[in-house]
């Protein structure tokens, strides 16, 4: 059969990784052999140019007999002889004798191999020239032709021996009766059956040495008989870390992937992979756990007491949390196991010493609606030696600390507790300047400082100087009095802290749960380990990024609650302003009540019954009487007719406007305004004749046009009075504007005074209906509120006013809303900078209803709150700044001292690593010191936006 493959290009071609799969081109295209192409996937394998497989059910019986004599020939004459040279059988003699290609190898024009291997005639394209079949893909598996269909089968079974330590071929001290070892190798395409000849060169090491060479893992010492690629420990490593995968599910896809049909014939490595994978991660974890250094991407001032202006920047930001989900079951362990490495818990021996000397005692917690301690039941943990873990990690960008992570035995006692904090703290036992993130910090810091006075005196100074907050969500679960004294919200040289972000690590780590549990301790150590070790290589590699992100939303905000605070300011007065910047804003304790500016002192609220007498004798008129001549007293009457058409339609859209009393109470209203609009068209007709011609009633007196200046069309403003009655109208609205925006800011704080003391008051069917009609009554009044200042706005508009005076903005429905200060801060609170109807309308001057000392510490509460978020938004911005600037010096740090490794190695291996971990972090200091750059350069372009 003439050979139709495709004719070769001049010169080499460069290899292309190859997908596997078989193509059929056309099955009835040929009356002959069907060729089908093969694209081989395997390992290690050189560039193939092309594979030509002939189906036998095609073929013809000659071309079936040369076929089989072929595979005969690979299967039984590729075997060596005991000088290491190949024979071949006399069919690929034959065949190379008539001129055409071999079936077992041959030699091309250009001097490369074509070798029949896998059942198929396969052309491979070497960097230089292969000795033997298969010396370039050792880990492959070739398929053997059994007279029907092709079988897999192993390197071993086709006589192929692997040569360590001369480049493939036969070690030249090797004895002739020297016999080949089997081993099984875990590459990773699959588990192959392997005859290996070790090197007996003088030096050349102990068989698990040379393994190692050609990176291959030895599961033993001596005797070796299963060793496992590196690729294969690399990506079980990988695996397991951020997909959780288990040994057990790893080593039977392996077996299946190598035998699907017959897994139970491939061996079965799990218990010599998981020993081999503990020794592996040893190695591995030693490379990358490292303790804080001082000066090592802080300067070296770190030490010395920062300003007040600056100690935020250098403060050292804590996070303790229990993890009751990563637990080690009751159970008969290995007793000879031990922990191979030690990175984030401490040693057994060191933390026994320790808990041997603490009282059993655990302190039950008065304060937290969550009473983390209290709830955790014993009952939970019967079948458990180990309930759980409790940890201490950065609280600003969620890294594990090497050492303060420990085991919990029974809850969440507060010994566990002080000894990961210790852990936490070496290094900085005398730093002044560290605030403590704790979901119990209430409970913990009362008798903190006296437990590490007897266990850890080393730690005094920080102690005595440590912070504690609740972390922001976990504080709504305590009482008040604790969210003002412990919360985030409130605290100076805090930032945007919210200290939650340690749960996030716990949701990554807790998916590995069910298998660390079943383990030895020491193992379980291990694999947590390494998942905590992954966990923070994964927040540093994103670090820049992330706190590039967060300065320019840190940014924005900053710039957007100092102006809201400016503006506040302005418009408080003076001398408000005096008296409050005198006040301290530290939390105090008096007869057991937290006080603090930022919580309203206990002024007498208005009580539902006086805040429903303030609904019943509400004047209907908003507006500021300050009419001075005849023809503006028209027109401030004409502003009072409208307001009571207006809440005459709301009452008649009311639900209980088909009520017979109310029915009767409209239509009296409606005869009584009827006649009063009668009464002003009079003088309308003497100050605006001209509307006398359009001027007409309505079916109901509500929906009657009044015909003010504002509601003229511009064409019949040409008229000689217009100015005069205009420049009245356009001062009567805004005092009706102004007037309606302390309105809706007095109704805001009716309703959130009712809503808040409802639960309080409302008890019973009859308290909670009227309490609900009462509420409902107020909301009402709150739409009608922002509607008259709407409707100011429009006529302002009409008059002349530009649409984008700042002093009268669009009043939208996100607006009409009350930042809450009159009840501790709700989560998210902490980007809302309040509506602006806040900041607009005179402050100054109070309305009857405002002038009273709740209203007062409304204002003052208000104030302090719009201050503390305005301070944390900048600190936020240079806390950011500054761990920027250090993440950029700790990688630029890092390639220093690698590159400093590889210059003072004298090994070549090593230096190579050291060079290439060096141009490693600077590659990420660049990227460090480019996002920094981005979020500067982004802050700029909003701002000029």
């Amino acid at each position: 059969m003439q050979s139709t493959t495709a004719p070769k290009k001049k010169g080499r071609r460069k290899a292309k990784p190859l997908p596997t799969h078989i193509a059929f081109p056309n099955a009835n295209s040929d009356a002959g052999a069907r060729r089908v192409t093969i694209h081989s996937a395997s390992t290690n394998a050189l560039p193939v140019k092309r594979t030509e497989l002939y189906l036998p059910d095609r073929l013809s019986p000659t071309k079936r007999q040369k076929v089989d004599g072929a595979q005969s020939n690979l299967v039984s004459g590729d075997a060596e002889n005991t000088d290491g040279s190949t024979k071949q059988k006399s069919v690929a003699d034959d065949k190379q004798s008539k001129g055409s290609k071999s079936e077992g190898t041959s030699k091309n024009h250009d001097g490369s191999d074509n070798a029949v291997f896998d059942g198929v005639r396969q052309h491979i394209t070497p960097p230089g020239r292969v000795g033997r079949n298969h010396v370039s893909c050792p880990f492959h598996f070739p398929e053997k032709w059994n007279g029907t269909n092709f079988e897999r089968t192993s390197q071993a079974a086709i006589g192929r021996v692997i040569h360590l330590g001369h480049g493939g071929d036969r070690c030249p001290s090797a004895r002739d009766s020297t016999e080949p070892l089997m081993l099984d190798v875990v590459e990773i395409n699959g588990v192959h059956g392997c005859r290996v000849l070790y090197c007996d060169c003088k030096g050349a090491g102990h068989h698990w040495e040379q393994l190692l060479d050609v990176e291959l893992f030895p599961a033993t010492l001596s005797k070796t008989a299963t060793a496992f690629s590196f690729k294969v420990l690399k990506q079980f490593d990988l695996l397991s870390s951020i997909a959780k995968l288990t040994a057990m599910d790893f080593v039977t896809s392996y077996r299946r992937m190598t035998n699907n049909a017959f897994p139970q014939d491939v061996p079965d490595f799990y218990k010599s992979f998981r020993r081999v994978m503990r020794v592996w991660r040893s190695l591995q974890i030693r490379k990358r756990v490292a303790n804080s250094m001082p000066g090592f991407n802080m300067p070296l001032r770190w030490r010395v007491e920062p300003s007040p202006e600056d100690r935020h920047k250098f403060t050292l930001f804590l996070s303790i949390d229990g993890n009751f989900k990563q637990q080690l079951k009751i159970k008969n362990c290995d007793q000879k196991d031990i922990e191979l490495f030690v990175a984030f818990f401490s040693r057994k021996e060191v933390f026994d010493a320790y808990y041997k000397t603490c009282s059993n005692n655990v302190e039950k917690s008065t304060c937290a609606n969550l009473k983390a301690n209290n709830l955790q039941s014993q009952l939970k943990f019967i079948s458990m030696v180990i309930s759980g873990v409790i940890s201490c990690k950065c609280a600003r960008h969620d890294l594990y600390r090497p050492g303060a992570t420990v085991d919990l035995k029974k809850g969440e006692s507060f010994a566990y507790t002080d000894f990961a904090l210790r852990q936490a703290l070496k290094g900085f036992e005398n730093y002044t300047d560290i605030v403590l993130s704790y979901d119990i910090a209430c409970q913990y810091s009362k008798k903190a400082l006296a437990r590490f006075n007897t266990h850890f005196p080393d730690c005094k100074v920080a102690m005595e100087n440590i912070r504690y907050h609740v972390p922001k969500l976990h504080g709504h679960g305590h009482s008040e009095d604790c969210r003002y004294q412990f919360s985030f919200d409130y605290a100076d040289n805090v930032g945007r802290t919210h200290g939650e972000r340690i749960e996030s690590g716990w949701a990554e780590g807790n998916l590995a749960g069910p298998s660390t549990r079943e383990m030895n301790p020491g193992h379980r150590h291990e694999t947590l380990s390494i998942i905590y070790n992954e966990w923070n290589y994964q927040q540093i590699i994103k670090l820049a990024a992330f706190l590039a992100k967060k300065l320019v939303e840190a940014r924005k905000q900053s710039a957007i609650k100092a102006a809201h605070f400016e503006k506040l300011t302005s418009t408080m007065g003076g001398d408000r302003i005096k008296i409050w910047n005198s006040l301290d804003t530290s939390p105090t304790v008096r007869n057991g009540e937290v006080l603090t500016v930022y919580r309203v002192k206990n002024v007498k609220i208005p009580s539902m019954k006086t805040i429903e007498d303030r609904l019943a004798n509400e004047e209907a008129n908003v507006l500021a009487a300050s009419a001075h001549s005849k023809p503006a007293q028209f027109i401030a009457t004409g502003l009072k007719l409208e307001a009571r058409q207006y809440a005459l339609k709301t009452k008649a859209r009311s639900d209980d406007a088909s009520l017979q009393r109310v029915a009767a109470e409209i239509s009296a209203e409606r005869l009584k305004l009827k006649d009063d609009i009668f009464l002003w068209r009079e003088d309308q007709m003497l100050y605006m004749p001209e509307v006398r011609g359009y001027v007409s009633s309505s079916p109901l007196v509500e929906d009657e046009h009044l015909f003010l200046p504002s509601a003229l069309s511009q064409k019949r403003r040409e008229t000689q009075w217009y100015a005069q009655l205009s420049a009245f109208e356009t001062s009567l609205r805004k005092g009706q504007a102004d007037d309606a925006l302390i309105n809706l800011r007095l109704a805001l704080r009716y309703k959130d005074s009712l809503n808040r003391g409802r639960r309080r008051v409302a008890y019973g069917n009859r308290n909670s209906t009227r309490a609900a009609v009462l509420i409902r009554r107020v909301a009402d009044l709150v739409n009608t509120r922002a509607a008259a200042y709407r409707h100011a706005r429009r006529a302002l508009i009409s008059l002349g006013v530009p649409a984008n005076d700042p002093s009268y903005p669009e009043l939208k429905k996100e607006d009409i809303r009350l930042k809450r200060v009159f009840a501790a801060k709700e989560l998210g609170e902490g980007k809302f900078t309040g509506s602006w109807i806040w900041a607009n309308g005179p402050r100054g001057v109070l309305s009857d209803a405002e002038d009273d000392g709740w209203e007062e510490e409304g204002n003052k509460v208000e104030w302090f709150r719009a201050r503390i978020d305005a301070k944390q938004w900048r600190e936020e911005v240079e806390i950011l700044d500054e761990e920027l600037g250090r993440t950029a010096a700790y990688f630029t740090k890092m390639s220093e001292l690698w590159s400093t490794l590889a210059e003072q190695s004298t090994l070549c291996g090593s230096s190579e690593y050291a060079y290439q971990k060096a141009n490693m972090f600077s590659r990420r200091a660049k990227d460090a010191k480019d996002w920094h750059t981005w979020a500067l350069s982004a802050d700029k372009e909003q701002a000029e936006k």
